[in-house]
């Protein structure tokens, strides 16, 4: 992955959660989801991949797709299809993800508004600014069986916002998020998706003035492939599904069909593919 989104593609770091946690959890989270309970907005992420093999994120499809991205008066969207200017907006995350993009903003406020206590009070260890995924991921999985249910959930739904919400390059867990999952039966009126777009916007616009991006930048990708003309490309086939299985199609086939080139030029067969896509983005045909 190139050095501007090295870190954004946490699914595989979320996905290692879910595949180490032990049935009766798995069974739980399920539950809600099928219900609808208390968290399902987040947990529901967990069924974008659930498979033992690593994603490959298709990094060169994503630095082509970044060439369109394009400032304009103090606002930066992607111009294709002959001079449009367009930008992933809150229905598509709604469309891929499922998350909610309407209720309370998730954002916390100002730095001495934000409650670093929170952590200390639902895990009961010291209030720190960050911690490693790892040290968040030993209580998620709780192999010691020393913490309680609603311990173990409040703690993988911090984890789910650390990797889809909020993801950056720093390998850290930003622990003032904490208090957005405390109480469990108001995780779900939060506005989500709302915050991912905006975390996302950010860290669009870092990568284009050369500086290390942020956000879950697999709605870059789906936003193009769900909108334009361009999966014939790459030989790309995904099901139109109910959320987020479209996205969880789509994911499976990009890493498979490209993730694992890397690099490309002009004379092999991603570099042409890639040629192709500019042709066709720029013809007013895309959409």
């Amino acid at each position: 992955m190139t050095k501007g989104i090295k870190g954004c593609n946490k699914l595989n770091t979320m996905n290692e959660v879910w595949l180490e946690l032990d049935g009766d959890m798995k069974a739980e989270i399920n539950r809600i989801i099928d219900s609808n309970g208390e968290g399902s907005s987040l947990l529901r992420l967990f069924k974008i991949y659930e498979l033992p093999d690593q994603l490959d994120f298709p990094t060169s499809l994503f630095d082509k797709l970044m060439t369109y991205y394009e400032n304009v008066d103090g606002k930066t969207c992607f111009r294709v299809g002959g001079g449009q200017w367009l930008n992933v907006t809150l229905e598509d995350v709604l469309y891929l993800t499922g998350l909610p993009i309407r209720g309370k903003p998730v954002f916390p406020k100002p730095e001495k508004y934000k409650d670093f206590d929170a952590f200390h009070r639902v895990f009961g260890r010291p209030a720190s600014k960050e911690i490693t995924f790892l040290e968040l991921k030993e209580i998620c999985i709780d192999k010691n069986k020393t913490r309680s249910r609603d311990e173990r959930m409040k703690a993988i739904l911090l984890y789910i916002v650390n990797c889809i919400i909020i993801p950056n390059s720093i390998g850290k867990i930003t622990t003032s998020y904490v208090h957005f999952v405390e109480k469990l039966d108001e995780v779900d009126s939060y506005s989500w998706g709302a915050a991912a777009l905006a975390f996302l916007y950010e860290g669009l616009s870092r990568y284009k003035s050369g500086k290390m991006g942020v956000g879950f930048v697999w709605l870059v990708l789906g936003f193009f492939f769900c909108h334009f003309n361009i999966k014939d490309i790459f030989g790309v086939e995904f099901n139109r599904d109910v959320v987020p299985y479209t996205l969880s199609s789509l994911v499976k086939e990009l890493s498979k069909k490209i993730g694992g080139n890397h690099y490309s030029n002009e004379h092999n067969n991603l570099g042409k593919k890639l040629m192709k896509l500019g042709t066709r983005l720029q013809s007013t045909d895309v959409v």
